[in-house]
C-alpha cells in the first residue's frame, strides 16, 4: 500500500459541535487527485448510509473541533473507539 492509498479502507469519525463525534464511515476509493468517496453508517444501526467525496484537505484536519476527522485501522478499531464514549 502505498502513501497515496492509505486511507483507502480506514474508517473513521467526524467531530461536531463539543468535540462529539457526528458521523461515522470508511473511504472505499481513491478518485485520484486528492479526492475520496467516503460511505458514512447509520450511527445507531450501524448500516450503511449515504456517500461523499472529499478532498484529502478536508479530511486531515486531525483534531476534535467542529469538522475534524479521525481515522482507524479498520471497523473493530472503530467500535471500540465509540464503545469507550459511551
Amino acid at each position: 500500500m502505498t502513501a497515496r492509498n492509505s486511507l483507502v479502507g480506514k474508517c473513521f469519525v467526524i467531530f461536531g459541535y463539543n468535540s462529539a463525534w457526528s458521523r461515522q464511515g470508511v473511504v472505499r476509493h481513491d478518485l485520484s487527485g486528492g479526492y475520496y468517496l467516503v460511505q458514512f453508517f447509520d450511527a445507531f444501526m450501524g448500516l450503511p448510509n449515504t456517500s461523499a467525496i472529499f478532498h484529502i484537505s478536508q479530511m486531515v484536519d486531525q483534531n476534535r473541533a467542529k469538522g475534524g476527522w479521525e481515522f482507524f485501522e479498520n471497523d473493530e478499531h472503530l467500535r471500540e473507539w465509540i464503545g469507550d464514549r459511551d
